[in-house]
């Protein structure tokens, strides 16, 4: 049993270590498209336990709302750190970009403001610092990661395709806020995985309630 519960504190030691590793990766980085094997392990690593943490703790239930917190600024640190080494690498082809690249600088500076509107939110209204772990966040990241490590070596951006993804997490932070506007304070976690999905769990916790609540004074009614 006790070590049992040793073991539900390995997501959380998964997203702590994601910290360090993003942490250097701007380091690992130089202009003119070189990196190392380091930065490369780096990248993999934070990026397979942005990953892992989550999957294991819903897989064995040991989901904490501690662990949401941790997950969270590890996810933060790792997407600070990314942009970092991004435009210390690529600084050359990002300069001066015309055409669809500057489309993708407008697109990433309303994703960017529309994260930190949201967090601020959260932060007023639910007295937390975090940001729900959507489904839709998670699948239009993903391309990026992919493509991150390939734009450092070529020494080129693929202003087309990061528009598209950069779009869809656009779309992804609007849906968070929609979430949180309708949030009730003591319904607040980070544990979401898409509003139809939260709006149905919703429903269906409140016709458990009212059917509870309508069987109560039944049970009263019953002589001892």
């Amino acid at each position: 049993m006790k070590k049992r519960s040793k073991l539900r504190h390995i997501p959380n030691i998964l997203s702590l270590s994601r910290i360090p590793f993003s942490i250097a990766m701007p380091f690992l980085v130089s202009r003119g498209g070189k990196y190392s094997i380091v930065f490369l392990v780096c990248y993999g690593f934070a990026g397979i336990t942005d990953a892992l943490d989550g999957a294991i703790a819903r897989r064995f239930h040991w989901e904490s709302k501690l662990g949401q917190k941790v997950d969270s600024i590890g996810d933060g640190v790792f997407i600070i750190c990314v942009i970092i080494a991004a435009v210390l690498s690529l600084g050359p082809s990002l300069a001066g970009g015309k055409g669809i690249a500057e489309y993708c600088y407008a697109i990433f500076a309303v994703f960017a403001l529309i994260k930190l509107l949201n967090i601020a939110f959260t932060r007023v209204k639910f007295k937390q610092w975090g940001f729900i772990h959507l489904r839709s966040a998670r699948w239009s990241i993903i391309p990026l990661y992919v493509l991150f490590p390939i734009c450092i070596h070529q020494q080129k951006v693929y202003n087309p395709f990061v528009a598209v993804c950069l779009v869809l997490s656009i779309l992804a932070c609007l849906e968070e806020i929609l979430i949180l506007v309708q949030m009730k304070k003591h319904e607040y976690t980070m544990d979401i995985k898409s509003i139809v999905e939260w709006r149905r769990d919703r429903r269906r916790a409140a016709l458990a309630a009212q059917a509870a609540a309508a069987a109560q004074p039944e049970k009263e009614g019953v002589p001892a």
